[in-house]
């Protein structure tokens, strides 16, 4: 009988080895490397542990994104730029998006252009640019201070071969002026408007709800589609909330103050204590749809916390406070 001699078996198992340190290796590496951290149930992100990523390349400009986390549902990140610094599209980069995208203004100043339709606007912190699906954008840091732009989209249901939001359309002459409104204006701005692309939205359009059946909370919305709902909520010093429930994924950003997330949903034993995040401004928190959750401000200061919900705002049954 044939039998392997002592050197080619250990011969063998080096290699063995090696193709399992190998095989180990790369897969640490695209752990590392993927845009999307993994996501196992309620997950705070604090703001030295976002993903970061550069966007772009020669023609397109770079972008600095740090991503906090994106599920098969929503994707959220903060992206900046120096002064005077732009962003454009490229063959590689596409600025198209086919769903519903959001960019918040955090600090400095975002100059917005639709390179389809020549649209401009000029958003100040606080604002928002709302981007209707298939739409582009351009955009320009404008003044003398850095600009940091909170990005939410919605995550179309995967599909072979295609991006679960990037847009597939080309742009060759872009547009930076909208000339059929010279002598015409401002008596066509609400056509103007109308026709829009594009939508700006600023503290006077927010609408406002007291949401809450016995401890009600105020809560600002500034965009809401059948694909995300994207808001504020405004705590004052020591409220708590009543649980909430969403029809979707969420994704928090802790734009000021503190705050505790609660989440009465997981025991962690049979007395009833319960799991929850300690929260510091500009940390991130992913709650999966459905997440019973509370909020609480333990500060004697004002909250503010910025949050998406895709696809659906209000529970699924409706039932739950929300």
């Amino acid at each position: 009988m044939a039998r392997l001699n002592s050197t080619g078996g250990n011969h063998m198992r080096v290699m063995l080895s090696l193709t399992f340190v190998l095989a180990a290796l790369c897969t640490s590496v695209l752990a590392q490397t993927s845009p999307d951290r993994p996501l196992d149930g309620p997950t705070h992100i604090p703001s030295n542990d976002t993903n970061r990523i550069l966007w772009g390349d020669e023609t397109s400009g770079r972008v600095h994104d740090s991503r906090f986390a994106g599920s098969q549902k929503i994707m959220w990140q903060i992206w900046g730029m120096g002064p005077g610094e732009v962003f454009r599209h490229s063959d590689r980069f596409t600025t198209q998006f086919k769903v519903d995208g959001i960019y918040y203004v955090l600090s400095g100043t975002l100059v917005l252009n639709n390179p389809a339709t020549g649209e401009v606007y000029y958003i100040k912190p606080g604002e928002l640019a709302f981007l209707t699906r298939n739409s582009w954008n351009h955009g320009f840091s404008y003044g003398l201070e850095p600009l940091r732009v909170l990005e939410y989209l919605p995550r179309l249901p995967p599909v072979t071969g295609q991006s679960q939001y990037l847009g597939e359309g080309k742009l060759s002459q872009p547009k930076y002026v909208q000339d059929q409104w010279l002598g015409r204006w401002p008596g066509a701005l609400d056509e103007a408007r109308r026709s829009a692309a594009l939508k700006v939205v600023r503290e006077s359009d927010i609408l406002w709800r007291l949401e809450g059946e016995k401890q009600q909370v105020l809560v600002g919305i500034m965009a809401s589609t059948d694909l995300i709902t994207f808001g504020k909520i405004v705590l004052q010093p020591k409220q708590e909330t009543e649980v909430r429930i969403h029809g979707g994924d969420e994704g928090l950003y802790l734009q000021e103050g503190e705050l505790h997330v609660r989440l009465p949903g997981q025991k962690l034993d049979n007395r009833g204590q319960t799991r929850w995040f300690d929260v510091k401004a500009g940390d991130g928190v992913y709650l999966p749809e459905g997440t019973p959750h509370q909020y609480y401000n333990p500060s004697d200061r004002m909250t503010t916390v910025i949050f998406g919900v895709a696809p659906a705002y209000l529970p699924r049954n409706n039932k739950a406070s929300h």
